[in-house]
């Protein structure tokens, strides 16, 4: 199993960096943690907990719920932030537990609570309906 050097590593980083040392870009960033999904997947025997779809969603949604923001500061922040953990993930100094826990359970617990959420939200009738067929 071939691990990323430290120059591919200082590669990548380099990329998430626009040319402005103020500026950071959130969409290379995004494709950067994609292109890694599978390898991770792979480092972390994760292929029978999760597919790489599930976890690219997850991404994303991790991704989408930050798109509000819109001042560069925060923007920078969430990059670095999010940088500092992918770099933890990739120099394996998280186990397998933690990613479960954060990027597997997390996920299919949400999932769970909005449907939860959906079936409180409906008629007794339609309850009874569903739970019968």
């Amino acid at each position: 199993m071939a691990f990323p050097s430290a120059a591919s590593r200082l590669k990548l980083s380099k990329d998430v960096f626009s040319k402005d040392p103020e500026v950071y870009n959130p969409l290379l960033f995004y494709r950067k943690v994609v292109r890694e999904i599978p390898g991770i997947i792979q480092r972390y025997n994760l292929e029978e907990l999760v597919t790489r779809q599930q976890l690219c969603r997850f991404v994303s949604d991790m991704f989408r719920a930050n798109s509000g923001v819109r001042e560069q500061r925060a923007v920078n922040l969430l990059v670095i932030k999010g940088e500092e953990e992918f770099d933890l993930v990739m120099r394996n100094h998280k186990q397998r537990h933690h990613l479960i826990s954060k990027y597997v359970d997390e996920p299919r617990s949400r999932a769970e609570a909005a449907e939860e959420a959906k079936r409180d939200k409906m008629s007794a009738f339609l309850r009874a309906f569903y739970k019968s067929n």
